[in-house]
């Protein structure tokens, strides 16, 4: 599949370099899995999308609008979907213009090659020295701001596991690199709050919302290292890999992936209903 990009509805349009999201990160972004023709979850990612824009005072795409630039779009072959929205162009200074409009781009890429191995045998996770930093008003929502992820992934880069979990000033475990996570304890699911920081995933949401569903008792609630180190099972989750067990973090080894393969099989029916 060739790359594809819209801007503003125009294929393969130039991003002006005085836009906001270029300068100072003003905006937000989803990616989106599309590996079907059509976008999984994508009412949740518009809605997530609009709580964005009200938390940060942008004048957001509207829904006809999001609608059309679908229609543009060829998800013909499995796809990643990635949107970007920017308070658009403006001067010098941190200080948003009194009105404007929003800039959208969309990009569209092949899927990537995933070893379907990881969701049988599992991968290894290590904690991380980057720390996430807690701000209310920017914590759930996926803003522009990502170098404390950049971070995180170059340290990663030295480590021989997959993926790194990240906490914030107060050891806190928040999430993984680029995922969210989840821990069992007995009969217990937990997943760390992002009301101070952290992302507000999608496939998250979908797993909290479907606990009844799922027969599982899932709780927002405080998940330090011990608690990690601890777990009966450990799992991370994203839009793009799904559901995915952990067999190891640092030296301790994880055997028991039967909560997660029951909630992959669950979030992946309710990708197709989507």
């Amino acid at each position: 599949m060739t790359q594809q990009w819209w801007v503003d509805g125009e294929e393969a349009a130039p991003w002006p370099a005085d836009d906001r999201g270029l300068r100072y990160g003003d905006g937000l972004f989803e990616t989106m899995a599309a590996p079907n023709g059509r976008i999984a979850h994508w009412d949740r990612h518009r809605r997530r999308l609009r709580l964005g824009c009200d938390r940060l005072g942008i004048a957001g795409p509207g829904d006809a609008t999001l609608a059309d630039d679908l229609e543009r779009l060829d998800l013909s072959s499995p796809a990643v979907v990635r949107l970007l929205v920017t308070r658009g162009s403006g001067g010098r200074g941190y200080a948003p213009p009194a009105q404007g409009a929003c800039r959208r781009l969309w990009q569209v890429s092949a899927w990537p090659q995933i070893d379907p191995a990881i969701y049988e045998a599992g991968i290894r996770v290590a904690f991380l020295h980057t720390t996430l930093a807690r701000h209310s008003v920017l914590a759930g929502i996926k803003h522009l701001n990502r170098l404390e992820q950049v971070m995180a992934a170059r340290e990663l880069q030295s480590l021989e596991v997959d993926d790194g979990l990240l906490s914030d000033d107060t050891g806190a475990i928040v999430e993984a690199v680029s995922a969210n996570l989840f821990v069992r304890h007995g009969a217990i699911v937990t997943t760390p709050p992002v009301s101070e920081c952290g992302v507000a995933g999608v496939v998250r949401e979908v797993i909290l919302d479907g606990a009844a569903d799922l027969g599982i008792e899932i709780r927002q609630g405080s998940v330090r290292r011990a608690d990690v180190l601890l777990a009966d099972e450990v799992f991370v989750t994203s839009s793009i890999r799904g559901v995915v067990p952990v067999r190891s973090v640092e030296s301790v080894t994880l055997a028991d992936f039967s909560t997660a393969r029951t909630v992959r099989e669950y979030v992946d029916a309710q990708a197709v209903c989507a």
